[in-house]
């Protein structure tokens, strides 16, 4: 039973609320304990309260899945976590999770509040709007920043804000043109399917993704930044954030090949390469400079 619990909040979808430690990384607290371990919290709380979210979106759409050649095998389709268990345990998990988080700032658990009540209107209703699923799922990226940046009580730059949602939006599009073009409109576990069309879908991808790089760029050239950071050399991880798009798009395009781009790219050797030397590099540019806390051991 608590192996087909955690499988059912989805442990593999946790990566998406690393995000919850991106304030922590640009706002160079990376050597303050304290907001480590706030953030390290925050991370476990919502990584609960996501989790208690797909169990909810399995309730919901339980019948379609045990149709679907793949969703037929989790644990609440399959039978391994009976209906009746699962929908005592989701709300208690989603406000403990909540609770948990205000213990670390009010704000973060009034925004994981947000991200609860967003997510039941999803559930019910707006998974069936197309375009609003969408940007209600890039919102939910927006969200797990905005708790980072609570957590902590830093400021966060005005463009990374934009440059989350719009990366966000560009992959939950993404997985909408997969699914339509693998599994066309008619499909029982995707209704909201036979709303999209792929020339739109291109379209809306092409707008993302160009939003995306130019927020990113917008950022490592703004006064504010250099000013901050002491260094101009954060554009050169501007092509780390173009592969990262061109390789999804990549993955997109195996139609039938894989159940979900974005699963995919949780398993994408070329992908988490990138991302780490993202990271890498990110760190040793900000990280280095005369002005940092790293250097000079500084909270």
């Amino acid at each position: 039973m608590l192996s087909a619990i955690l499988k059912s909040m989805r442990p593999h979808q946790w990566a998406k609320n690393l995000l919850i430690f991106a304030p922590l990384l640009f706002a160079l607290k990376l050597k303050d304990m304290d907001a480590v371990l706030s953030s390290g919290l925050a991370f476990l709380c919502f990584c609960m309260l996501s989790g208690s979210v797909y169990i909810l979106n399995d309730l919901v759409d339980v019948t379609g899945d045990r149709m679907h050649p793949h969703k037929k095998h989790r644990p609440i389709a399959s039978g391994k976590f009976p209906e009746e268990i699962a929908w005592k345990f989701w709300p208690i998990s989603a406000l403990l999770a909540i609770g948990l988080m205000a213990t670390q700032s009010w704000w973060a658990a009034l925004i994981a509040g947000g991200y609860f009540v967003m997510n039941l209107g999803y559930s019910f209703r707006l998974k069936h709007v197309a375009y609003i699923d969408v940007v209600i799922i890039a919102t939910g990226f927006l969200l797990r920043v905005l708790i980072g940046v609570m957590v902590i009580h830093v400021d966060i730059s005005r463009w990374l804000l934009p440059c989350t949602f719009t990366l966000a939006l560009y992959l939950a599009l993404g997985k909408r043109r997969h699914e339509l073009a693998t599994f066309g409109e008619e499909t029982v576990t995707r209704s909201v399917l036979k709303y999209y069309a792929l020339p739109q879908l291109d379209i809306s991808l092409g707008i993302a993704a160009s939003l995306t790089v130019l927020s990113y760029c917008a950022y490592t050239l703004d006064p504010t930044t250099l000013k901050k950071f002491h260094t101009p050399y954060l554009i050169y991880t501007i092509p780390m954030i173009v592969f990262a798009i061109v390789r999804f798009h990549q993955l997109m395009e195996k139609h039938g090949k894989t159940e979900s781009p974005t699963q995919e790219l949780l398993r994408d050797t070329p992908s988490i390469l990138n991302v780490i030397l993202w990271i890498v590099a990110v760190i040793y540019i900000l990280y280095t400079q005369p002005g940092s806390t790293l250097l000079c051991g500084t909270g």
